[in-house]
């Protein structure tokens, strides 16, 4: 799930792991997406993956 009102936000839920991130940043564009894409990618290898 993602939305994007005037930035880029990323959502990521795994309830069966009960972890969530949430990242958002007020610049759009691909630059943006990617540099959130790479920030909640990180965490969820950090925190998320067993």
């Amino acid at each position: 799930m993602a939305a994007t009102p005037n930035g880029t936000t990323s959502i990521w839920i795994a309830p069966e792991t009960n972890f969530a991130v949430v990242a958002c940043t007020n610049y759009g564009g691909t630059g943006a997406f990617n540099a959130v894409d790479a920030v909640v990618g990180r965490l969820i290898q950090d925190f998320a993956l067993p």
